[in-house]
């Protein structure tokens, strides 16, 4: 499994790269400090999580397009730096095409501090055997619509506290949307995966596990992040 790992500087960066070094996936990461001029080779999978449309030349976004075209996947995860947050600025470019959602014009970024409750809304391979009877709370998520023909696995609810005790309304949010684009698969998963909307997703879990010296994890959520990784793996 072959990764271009574009992301920024937050805690999730490093969660996701000891979860990529236990699964042993050989990964390139390119930090939002730096330009993606070219892409120099072909990846299985391009994951953005945080990384600015502007630091992406216009030859880099054609390279990723038509590697999706031919097999490649896309992931993109939510927060500032991603769809239409403060710094992502990814509507009406050539990423937005292959997205399985579609963009609002203005900053999407929703804070909700009283937590969203992730809920399952069909079978899909990246949740499956999770433990979506005791789901994670999360704070947050990039507000988008998917498109027509995509699966959304995983929504969020709000919870809405009242005084006494806590309601769930019906209203679902979409935060887990899946599609195919060409010959390849793409994502978008709108809450970010371990920054500050990412509430108890990096603790979702009953088990710890211990992925290097300063950073643990729930087992939930590393069965969730490797799950969510491996359904880009080529087939062939």
């Amino acid at each position: 499994m072959k990764i271009l790992f574009l992301t920024d500087h937050t805690s999730s960066s490093s969660c996701l790269k000891r979860i990529f070094d236990f699964n042993r996936y050989d990964y390139q990461q390119i930090s939002s400090k730096d330009t993606l001029k070219r892409v120099e080779e072909k990846f299985d999978l391009y994951l953005f999580n945080g990384y600015p449309r502007e630091n992406l030349s216009s030859e880099s976004i054609e390279s990723i397009v038509h590697d999706v075209e031919e097999g490649a996947g896309l992931l993109m995860t939510g927060g500032k730096s991603s769809f239409t947050g403060k710094d992502g600025f990814y509507k009406g470019s050539r990423i937005e095409e292959i997205l399985p959602v579609t963009l609002k014009k203005k900053d999407d970024r929703i804070c909700y501090y009283q937590g969203l409750l992730l809920t399952k809304e069909r079978e899909h391979p990246i949740i499956a055997q999770l433990n979506l009877a005791k789901p994670p709370v999360i704070c947050g998520y990039n507000d988008f619509i998917p498109k027509p023909g995509s699966q959304v696995p995983l929504s969020g609810r709000r919870l809405v506290y009242n005084g006494s005790h806590f309601d769930i309304p019906e209203e679902s949010i979409p935060l887990l949307v899946t599609n195919s684009y060409g010959l390849g698969k793409v994502a978008a998963f709108g809450a970010d995966l371990g920054s500050h909307w990412s509430g108890g997703l990096t603790d979702w879990g009953l088990e710890r596990l211990e992925l290097s010296f300063d950073i643990e994890v729930g087992d939930q959520y590393f069965q969730f992040i490797t799950q969510l990784i491996d359904w880009f793996k080529p087939t062939n």
